[in-house]
């Protein structure tokens, strides 16, 4: 609120109003000023004749085209090939007709329906946007979107390059566009994915490279086989690894728990892709490579807690490849059910495991 609301009873007695009459004229025009800032950045946005270019891979980028700052960014993670941006931005936004660098999902979080406008090669479609609901936008699209209502959401970008590269080890094809999904729609795998990314951010260094991989790899051959220009069928991996190939897989995984563990380090030691390599793990092991890592971790968690009652479990979860000793309690009650703390004493207290 304005300084001049800090002492109420002094302009009180200048301008003879109660107090609560006063705060109340203060809270209106603090309320016009903000109104005011709001018209002002709009009219600054309308001004600007020429399509703005924003170039999602920068920090920051996303100022040019919103009044507030996104709350949440990946761009100190550095993840590869994708970028994504929480926002919560206020009432009467009008982004100008603008150009991305990148592809784009654009996902709703707000609770209520509200409705929007939204400009795609410079037509106008009116929609009405409702929570969860997605848009997709490719790059070098021309577009513009225009609300009234406080809003949140999220925007993941990726590179047009990324996808292509997952088109050629699927179909040896370099053409491929997303379709334009510009309308908002409901897409549940879509949402689960940008939601877990989303906690990804939250988490922040306690969510491993392998399961931002793993994410990423299952949107783009989503993307590509249900919103893009090409059509690519369901392959077939029922044979999954071969003997070696995993034997192979699961030792370079027990060499690395300590570490950070790529998926696409994995796949290439096969020469092959992080697609196809994530299927024939999974008709392998029954399970997706970041479950198995992570329960790996937990297993030499146990076995450490087991072995030395002088280590901490702080230090006993760096050497397992957790972040932190919280991102250890949380998979170790995941998993069993029981904190590393508790199976420790329950450990020494019967001489065996819980």
């Amino acid at each position: 609120m304005l300084a001049i609301s800090e002492d109420l009873n002094f302009w009180s007695d200048i301008f003879g109003i109660e107090d609560n009459s006063l705060k109340v004229l203060l809270t209106k025009t603090n309320r016009t000023i903000d109104t005011m800032l709001n018209l002002c950045w709009r009219e600054l946005r309308m001004n600007q004749s020429d399509v703005l270019i924003v170039d999602h891979t920068k920090s920051g980028e996303s100022q040019k085209i919103f009044p507030q700052p996104a709350a949440l960014s990946s761009h100190a993670l550095l993840w590869k090939d994708i970028c994504l941006e929480y926002h919560i931005q206020p009432g009467s936004v009008d982004t100008g007709h603008m150009v991305a660098s990148m592809h784009q999902v654009i996902m709703c979080l707000s609770d209520t329906s509200y409705p929007a406008k939204l400009w795609f090669d410079k037509e106008v479609q009116p929609a009405m946007v409702h929570a969860e609901t997605i848009s997709i936008i490719p790059t070098e699209t021309t577009y513009r979107i225009k609300w009234e209502h406080e809003k949140h959401f999220l925007i993941l970008g990726f590179e047009s390059s990324w996808l292509k590269r997952v088109n050629r080890e699927l179909m040896n094809c370099d053409h491929v566009q997303p379709t334009s999904k510009v309308i908002p729609c409901r897409d549940s795998l879509i949402q689960g994915i940008l939601l877990g990314l989303k906690q990804g951010l939250e988490s922040c260094h306690s969510v491993s490279n392998i399961y931002v991989e793993q994410l990423k790899t299952t949107l783009a051959i989503y993307l590509l086989r249900h919103y893009s220009t090409c059509f690519i069928d369901s392959v077939s991996c029922e044979d999954g690894l071969s003997r070696d190939q995993l034997r192979q897989v699961i030792a370079y995984i027990q060499a690395n728990l300590h570490q950070s563990i790529k998926l696409n380090d994995i796949a290439q030691s096969l020469n092959m892709s992080q697609y196809y390599f994530c299927r024939l793990f999974r008709d392998s092991m029954g399970t997706s490579p970041y479950k198995y890592v992570i329960s790996q971790r937990v297993k030499r968690a146990k076995h450490l807690l087991q072995r030395s009652q002088q280590q901490t479990i702080a230090d006993i979860a760096i050497d397992c490849g957790f972040s932190s000793q919280s991102h250890l309690c949380k998979y170790f009650w995941q998993l069993l059910g029981i904190t590393p703390s508790a199976y420790r004493k329950s450990y020494v207290g019967c001489g065996q495991v819980a």
